[in-house]
């Protein structure tokens, strides 16, 4: 664990030795609420990569703090908790017509194209952290055959909910919004709601599977856009970390 100062009123811990373990993803988004309640009253937000959690404070940081932080985190690392998560089935239609980055990437190729979509579907992703949009979660669990790099131009406009590979992540767009991932399909759900607390109803260390949907479905969904987070969940399990 390395611990170093951003500005004068952020600290960036960083787990590159620690991230390769089991169920890394979990114990940091863990580490980074127990690190916000225990200094609820001079914290103000925190932001999780891959190897790293950022703690953004309200005040100045003091170098005296740096040393209670390393003891609190030690404390945290010593003892093994139980925490649960979610398994989600999210709908997504793979129309060509939502799924055009993936057709040109496969040189127009249905065999080909239909064979992605397939081994697609058999993934079970997890996320991972959030980021670029409020509510953009990064998604691992692509096997490398699936790999597409990202565009070398990024389109200026990709729709709310498209459902998109960018090289070895996967995410959903939770908002119209340019950007230079591919795109392969659709869905009308939004795990984001800027009103609610939190506001992501989907934690680092969930797993998704995403089921297949026709463009009809998706149509009438997206018209008729009246659900519960509760339905898409498909069963919850217990981790230990």
């Amino acid at each position: 664990m390395k611990i170093k100062t951003f500005g004068n009123k952020a600290i960036i811990i960083n787990f590159k030795n620690k991230s390769k373990e089991e169920n890394f993803i979990i114990w940091k988004s863990e580490l980074a609420d127990f690190i916000s309640s225990q200094y609820s009253d001079i914290y103000d937000d925190f932001i999780l990569t891959s190897h790293e959690i950022t703690i953004i404070f309200k005040n100045k940081i003091e170098y005296s703090f740096i040393k209670s932080l390393k003891n609190l985190i030690f404390k945290h690392q010593e003892k093994k908790q139980k925490y649960i998560r979610n398994l989600w089935e999210i709908p997504v239609c793979f129309d060509p017509v939502f799924s055009e980055d993936l057709l040109l990437y496969s040189k127009k190729n249905l065999i080909s194209y239909d064979s992605f979509l397939k081994d697609f579907m058999k993934c079970t992703f997890q996320v991972n952290h959030f980021g670029f949009l409020p509510g953009f979660f990064y998604l691992s669990g692509l096997p490398k055959k699936l790999h597409i790099p990202r565009k070398s131009s990024p389109s200026k406009q990709v729709d709310k909910g498209t459902l998109a590979i960018g090289e070895s992540n996967v995410g959903i767009y939770p908002q119209d919004s340019p950007g230079g991932w591919n795109k392969i399909g659709k869905t009308y759900v939004s795990f984001f709601n800027q009103s609610s607390n939190p506001p992501n109803q989907i934690i680092p260390g969930d797993k998704i599977n995403f089921v297949s949907i026709d463009i009809y479905e998706l149509k009438y969904k997206l018209e008729n856009f009246s659900y519960s987070f509760d339905e898409f969940k498909s069963n919850s399990f217990e981790i230990i970390c």
